[in-house]
């Protein structure tokens, strides 16, 4: 698909009404006011600026401690201004492609749009005094994109110029729809010409823990038989297009296959062998294009194999790689796993690396039993960004960390995260289900 750069429309800029107060011997001005559409003056720091924001949800252009005054000026056709200092941050509200807009004679020569695609969500953000990201760069939502100026029709005053356009080409109030939007899902599913697919990471609670006599979660759990139709009907429900599962023990595995192949493929395809983590896809979403093995060091060391497929999607053509694996836990019989966490880790990150390689994106799903120890090393260069978290050259972890992952590399965003606790209450497993809506770009 090809993305065509739209120049945002030129609209009057609303007159400014300034009076001055002597204090002692200083000149003060007061907080700049303008008319708004129907006449009315003012001007506040609104609610959405200070609302808890964490991608991929829709962030507020301005951080809540730069204390942004949105002037609140959109007339049809246009958009609206957001005063903060020259310097501040401005981070994009959605995920997408930037383009530069080099010739808008409203924003000035440092304007950007951040664009879904043709006939999609689209912002453009003006009078930047500087742009940090790249021209066709992909950008999640919340990442830098430059700096708060003055150029354009700012003239001079510190500010951001904002314009939303929902379907791409006709605008609509700014100061509304981040009110609408701010710390929400995206509300447009397409990006990159596709709505984009769930992907999940599902430990499902091994057979062996709640086998009787013995299993150490079996007074607290069912046995598999009576959890795993919880499970299916949990992936079908939810229609989640590709998962990886842990704990998929050999016997959970014939039986999904038994209950669910008309709708999911798996690999391992058979049940005769290590099936523990498998990645299972929805056949009208995906097809197999390859499948492999690799071997991460266990518990106390020893090689266990995981697995990695590459899938095309249906809708798009598109392909991409997918990594499921399960990090060794402490446990009452193995203790003090760490290192070798720490060194399958190094072994899932070179892996990534060399699938990246192909000029493919390549996702990681898992229970890595750890946080930020298996975080930051996964996303250390940017290598990778979790589905809950904005790309970043430092270790920038979500502000809510949990062992089970999404990460992916590459021509890819998010646009939704979930972390679902509802299996655990219904005592099918003992973790949530952790999906996201995924998008691949071309």
């Amino acid at each position: 698909m090809k993305f065509v750069v739209r120049r945002p429309v030129t609209v009057p800029r609303p007159m400014r009404l300034i009076a001055y107060a002597v204090l002692g011997s200083v000149l003060v001005a007061p907080a700049v006011a303008s008319a708004t559409g129907d006449g009315q003056v003012a001007a506040k720091v609104m609610s959405a600026a200070k609302r808890t924001q964490q991608a991929p949800n829709v962030f507020y252009p301005l951080p809540s401690s730069a204390s942004p005054t949105d002037q609140q000026n959109y007339r049809s056709g246009g958009g609206t201004d957001l005063e903060a200092s020259c310097g501040t941050q401005v981070r994009a509200i959605h995920a997408g492609t930037v383009h530069y807009v080099p010739s808008s004679s409203w924003g000035g020569a440092n304007t950007v749009e951040v664009t879904t695609g043709d006939g999609h969500l689209t912002s453009y953000y003006g009078y930047l005094g500087s742009i940090t990201a790249f021209d066709n760069q992909i950008v999640s939502a919340g990442q830098p994109l430059g700096t708060v100026g003055s150029l354009g029709a700012a003239a001079g005053t510190c500010e951001l110029g904002i314009q939303i356009m929902p379907n791409g080409t006709t605008t609509t109030d700014p100061t509304a729809w981040l009110e609408s939007w701010v710390g929400k899902p995206n509300p447009d599913l397409s990006m990159w010409g596709s709505n984009g697919f769930l992907l999940a990471t599902f430990n499902v609670l091994g057979a062996s823990h709640t086998k009787r006599p013995g299993g150490d979660a079996s007074r607290r759990y069912p046995t598999w038989s009576k959890r795993l139709p919880g499970v299916v009907s949990y992936l079908e429900n939810n229609h989640i297009d590709v998962a990886g599962m842990q704990e998929f023990q050999r016997s959970q595995h014939k039986a999904f296959l038994k209950q669910a192949s008309s709708q999911y493929a798996a690999f391992p395809a058979s049940s005769r062998t290590d099936t523990d983590n498998t990645i299972v896809w929805r056949k009208d979403t995906f097809d197999l294009v390859e499948a492999h093995k690799f071997a991460i060091p266990y518990f106390n060391g020893h090689k266990r194999n995981m697995n990695y497929v590459l899938l095309r999607q249906k809708s798009t053509g598109r392909t991409a790689y997918f990594i499921n694996v399960h990090n060794p836990a402490n446990t009452r019989r193995y203790h003090h796993q760490q290192k070798w966490r720490n060194r399958s880790i190094a072994v899932e990150r070179k892996l990534v690396i060399r699938l990246r390689s192909f000029n493919r994106p390549v996702f990681l799903t898992g229970d890595l039993n750890d946080r930020d120890k298996a975080f930051c090393p996964l996303t250390k260069d940017k290598l990778m960004l979790s589905a809950n978290s904005v790309p970043s050259f430092t270790c920038a972890p979500p502000s809510s960390l949990w062992i089970d992952w999404i990460l992916g590399a590459g021509q890819t965003r998010f646009s939704s995260y979930i972390r679902d606790w509802s299996l655990k209450s219904a005592n099918v497993t003992d973790h949530p289900v952790v999906y996201s809506r995924t998008y691949l770009a071309e």
